[in-house]
């Protein structure tokens, strides 16, 4: 099995980076009416505070031996207390678990059911307490309260243990780590305590810090973000003659500060084509926001800058916006800019019934038509049996049909999404799995690990202005180039094999 292992989809933000409690609600539990209790607990153990941007600004310095803004020299090794242990989640989850017992008993039971309730795995006979789990009553299932709570506590964590917990859960398989930043104060209407540029910087300096191998917990894996853009943030600042708009910063991230692309979220309130007046939106802004998302787009095709957007049908911040950044609208942008590597996030979900297939099959049949559009199955619940067996057929079919998804299709986990499924830690095994019975072409599951996502990203193709700008950022810090970014050959010598499909 090939060794390019890439997850394309997955987040290391923290809560002070979002408006956590509509986050909670309609993007981490999908506004299911039954999620209440999991918010609650969300909310007991955020009550204790987490870990702020100045806190892991401070950190990440010391590991990069910072001493201004050019600094490149990192130290030899990380100071005493700078190494996240591998089990500390796990520890801080059970001792989260234990207080929630002596303070909130009521709020483990309800946990425990909404859990089963929103299919979060069918409740497994009652256990007895872990030992560590003091007192816990036994008719609740210890495990699976764990898992929410141990959920829960990721998002007080330091981004840099969120890495290494990250790294951990695959047992060090994934080479690249694409972390995904999102932008969704504008439409829930409470602006996270750490702005966007603040993360910019953060996350910049965890990438550099992974560049160096100097990255607590992470071995050989490779951080590098994408940076988050919300049209409705832009809109604003452009009537209200923002100096330093929004589109203007994710501009600075991608050509100064190392991002490697742009993720969206549509169904917080805007489309990508076809914007009309409603409520709160004049047919004016509508215009202006169909020209933003346009120009976007533009800019994206011209630099080879890849763009990821949340493409299920799910996640929606209000029932108005409900169908918003469906793939049609999304085919009628390629239309414009066929050019545009365009990622439709979790590539419209894997579902039982074949009725529930509508998203999946239109991504399908456009990727036919439009060669840069590509799909992940991030947070796709294969860890249902029946669900499993459904997608799995369903790619079957498709393949069949047409193997142009065998070309297109990633993986991606939607991390730390996942881990409120059950058995996350299997998910590149259960994906693999997946891709293994449905696909037959050469290298099509060593390229749905990894091959297609270095395609997507452009780090195949040397002449790729987004290969171009990483390999510059790697020889300014003198970090070791990783194989899987492809570079041009030297005068008179052969052009090294593209680092996608089976490359080491």
């Amino acid at each position: 099995m090939d060794n390019n292992v890439v997850d394309i989809h997955c987040h290391m933000f923290n809560a002070s980076d979002l408006p956590i409690r509509g986050f909670v609600k309609y993007v981490a539990l999908h506004g299911d009416p039954v999620s209440g209790p999991l918010a609650d607990l969300a909310d007991w153990i955020l009550s204790s505070g987490t870990v702020s941007y100045a806190d892991d600004l401070a950190r990440v310095n010391t590991l990069l031996g910072t001493t201004g803004p050019d600094a490149v020299a990192p130290l030899k090794a990380p100071p005493a207390g700078l190494v996240a242990p591998q089990d500390r989640i796990d520890a801080v989850a059970t001792a989260n678990l234990n207080m929630l017992h002596t303070q909130h008993p009521d709020l483990i039971g309800r946990v425990a059911t909404a859990m089963a309730a929103i299919n979060a795995g069918p409740p497994p006979p009652p256990v007895p307490p872990a030992p560590d789990a003091v007192g816990l009553a036994p008719q609740f299932d210890v495990n699976t309260v764990l898992r929410a709570i141990r959920w829960a506590t990721l998002f007080t964590r330091s981004r840099l243990d969120l890495a290494a917990d990250y790294a951990s859960v695959f047992g060090g398989a994934v080479q690249l780590a694409v972390p995904l930043m999102v932008d969704l104060g504008t439409s829930l209407g409470e602006q996270p305590p750490t702005t966007i540029a603040q993360q910019v910087d953060l996350f910049e300096k965890i990438s550099r810090a992974s560049m160096l191998d100097v990255l607590p917990g992470v071995g050989g894996m490779r951080v590098h973000p994408f940076v988050s853009f919300d049209p409705l943030r832009q809109l604003s600042d452009v009537k209200t003659g923002s100096i330093g708009t929004a589109f203007d910063l994710i501009k600075l991230a991608v050509t100064d500060y190392g991002f490697i692309g742009v993720k969206v979220y549509p169904q917080m309130g805007w489309r990508p084509t076809g914007n009309t007046a409603r409520p709160g939106l004049t047919q004016a802004d509508a215009d202006t926001l169909n020209a933003i998302v346009s120009d976007l787009a533009a800019w994206c095709e011209q630099e080879d800058v890849p763009l990821t957007a949340h493409c299920n049908n799910s996640n929606y911040a209000s029932p108005d916006y409900v169908g918003m950044g469906q793939p049609d609208e999304w085919a009628r942008v390629l239309k414009d800019y066929p050019g545009l590597h365009l990622n439709l996030g979790h590539c419209g979900g894997a579902h039982q019934n074949v009725a529930d297939y509508v998203w999946p099959d239109a991504i399908r049949k456009a990727m036919t038509t439009y060669t840069q559009l590509y799909g992940d199955v991030g947070c796709d619940r294969i860890d249902d049996a029946a669900t499993a067996a459904a997608y799995a057929k369903y790619l079957t079919d498709a393949a069949s049909q047409d193997p142009t998804i065998e070309s297109r299709l990633m993986f991606g986990t939607d991390w730390y999404m996942e881990a409120l499924n059950p058995n996350a830690d299997q998910f590149l095994t259960e994906a693999t799995n997946i891709a293994t019975a449905a696909f037959t072409g050469p290298n099509a599951v060593a390229n749905f690990r990894g091959g297609t996502a270095l395609r997507f990203l452009g780090f195949d193709d040397p002449q790729n202005k987004n290969a171009i700008r990483l390999l510059a950022r790697y020889n300014k810090f003198s970090a070791p180039v990783p194989r899987w970014l492809a570079q041009p050959a030297a005068p008179g010598a052969a052009q090294p094999a593209s680092p996608g499909g089976g490359a080491a």
